[in-house]
């Protein structure tokens, strides 16, 4: 069986479609980059656009040597329903041309810096803080070299800051002119970042990348061997803040475009998907689920979240109904989703993070209007406290033990260390004063504060 390769493609019928043209530099390989941006930028390719990437950053020598050795290739399957259509796409990205180690090619790296046709970089940053080490990184990579493209008289470039919190792109160029100082780098590099366009953008897709024995079954149907076999749902999306000319593909405009309403569309991923997410994920894996598509055949769970959503995060959202209910609609087309093997501890990465950014301004708002507790987002979060309370450090990562089965957990590094302090055998309202009193976990509260809070966790533990 052949390997994929750019010298294959015509012998199994996959059209010609690499851009001649490098215009963005990419920091990264995550599975959201090559499952959705780089999808989404071939699409606007094979539409008549001419959008090739340079590849760099931190990355697992594995990923890099596999995407070397298939010079920029690799398959996507796109499965599920949208708006009531079934569908299975099959896709293979050919919009890498060049993969960069960020040590062994640095040379190389820089001189891209004299690439008068590149216009952009793409910065990503893990949404569940796992990976902040690694953000910060690439982060750093990224201002050495608009470093070297300041030194070389390059114009300012566009900087695309794919991120869940809207300040990123300026808390990004702070910290970038702060390397520029501690470099003791003239002032005129600093005002070269500072006329640079410092782009917000937000992705939203659920994508992850073939595990061995389903990688597996899919090269032998597609008869060809592919070491990056990423799976994606239909639905999704990347949208950017300001103009953006140049930063993106040109004539591309339904999925990767401007959107003048960035800060509508956050508001209901965070505060609708993010919160439905946390919601099925914390409860699921308690409840022996292994997948979203699980959850949503629990009928137990799949009535709780649904009241959650219809009864308690609805209302606090400061946005007309007209516009929620759709959105709501799209949230379980895509929990629903029965094509993908949408794993809880994969979808849910960032447990924390999304109970901040969805659940915890529920809580505040009915704090503020003389309302009880959200009843059925008390149980979720009760059942997140309890499934990382027992979060040890392990030879592959972080896990949790759940039927006496270890399973991974994905959170920031300061949470994972505050909760490993803690134990599912505590006392109830012990474990729930412990937890919801770190204020490092919960952006500074004390959710304690919340009257009544931590007597209904506990009563959620011992039950």
């Amino acid at each position: 069986m052949k390997h994929l390769h750019p010298s294959i493609l015509e012998d199994y019928e996959i059209p010609l479609n690499r851009p001649k043209t490098l215009r963005m530099l990419q920091f990264g390989l995550d599975p959201a980059l090559l499952g959705l941006a780089d999808r989404l930028i071939d699409d606007a390719n094979r539409a008549g656009a001419d959008f090739g990437l340079a590849v760099t950053g931190a990355m697992e020598p594995e990923l890099l040597r596999l995407l070397r050795e298939q010079e920029g290739l690799y398959t996507v399957f796109v499965r599920g329903e949208k708006d009531n259509a079934r569908v299975n796409l099959e896709q293979v990205p050919q919009c890498i041309l060049r993969v960069l180690d960020m040590e062994e090619d640095d040379a190389a790296l820089m001189d891209l810096a004299g690439c008068g046709t590149l216009q952009s970089l793409l910065l990503w940053y893990d949404p569940a803080g796992e990976r902040r080490e690694r953000d910060r990184t690439n982060e750093a990579a990224a201002a050495r070299f608009l470093a070297e493209c300041w030194r070389r008289g390059r114009g300012p470039m566009a900087v695309v800051v794919c991120a869940e919190d809207a300040e990123a792109p300026a808390e990004v160029l702070g910290r970038m002119k702060a390397l520029a100082e501690s470099w003791r780098a003239p002032e005129a590099f600093t005002a070269y970042l500072k006329s640079c366009r410092f782009l917000p953008c937000l992705a939203d897709c659920l994508t992850f990348r073939a595990e061995a024995k389903e990688a597996a079954l899919l090269c032998g149907r597609m008869n060809y061997l592919d070491g990056m076999i990423h799976i994606a749902e239909p639905w999704g999306e990347m949208r950017v803040g300001g103009p953006a000319e140049g930063a993106l593909p040109v004539g591309f405009t339904e999925a990767l475009a401007e959107a003048e309403d960035l800060a509508e569309r956050r508001l209901l991923k965070h505060r609708l998907f993010d919160a439905g997410l946390f919601t099925l994920t914390a409860t699921g894996l308690i409840r022996g689920d292994r997948t979203l598509f699980d959850c949503m055949k629990d009928e137990p769970l799949r009535e709780l979240a649904g009241r959650a959503m219809t009864d308690e995060v609805l209302p606090a959202l400061p946005l007309p109904r007209e516009k929620a209910g759709p959105f709501v609609i799209r949230c379980y087309e895509r929990y629903m989703n029965a094509m993908n093997d949408n794993r809880l501890e994969a979808v849910g990465r960032g447990l924390i993070p999304r109970f901040l950014r969805g659940v915890l301004p529920v809580y505040a708002h009915r704090e503020r209007e003389g309302l009880p507790l959200p009843e059925r987002l008390t149980v979720a979060l009760s059942c997140a406290i309890l499934l990382l309370s027992d979060v040890r450090p392990g030879p592959g990562g972080w896990q949790t033990v759940l039927e006496g089965q270890p399973v991974d957990v994905h959170e920031a590094p300061e949470v994972l260390r505050a909760f490993s302090r803690l134990s599912s055998d505590m006392d109830p309202d012990s474990l729930a004063y412990a937890a919801l009193s770190d204020r490092d976990l919960w952006d500074g509260r004390d959710l304690r504060d919340f009257d009544g809070l931590a007597e209904a966790v506990a009563a959620n533990l011992s039950a």
